[in-house]
């Protein structure tokens, strides 16, 4: 994770949302999100995929040979039962 907010950091660019790294649930999990939140024009729906993509390029650059990252999208409430 060090590694990847050094690459952010010298690959910042204020035109561009870069990337902000995190650790999850006991530091095994990595969680990228956007460095900058998404505003409400229609340009960031473009901007999100741009995103998504960038994270990934960046983690997998980053892995030793022969390794994957595997990547799941996550929902607020997701696997939360519907209650009255």
């Amino acid at each position: 994770m060090a590694q990847l907010n050094a690459l952010e950091t010298s690959m910042h660019n204020p035109s561009q949302n870069g990337c902000s790294w995190h650790q999850e649930f006991g530091s095994w999990m990595l969680e990228g999100t956007p460095a900058l939140p998404y505003s409400g024009y229609a340009r960031d729906l473009v901007e999100v995929e741009q995103n998504m993509r960038r994270r990934r390029a960046r983690i997998l650059a980053l892995l030793p040979p022969n390794r994957l990252a595997p990547t799941t999208t996550n929902f607020p409430l997701l696997g939360v039962l519907d209650t009255p």
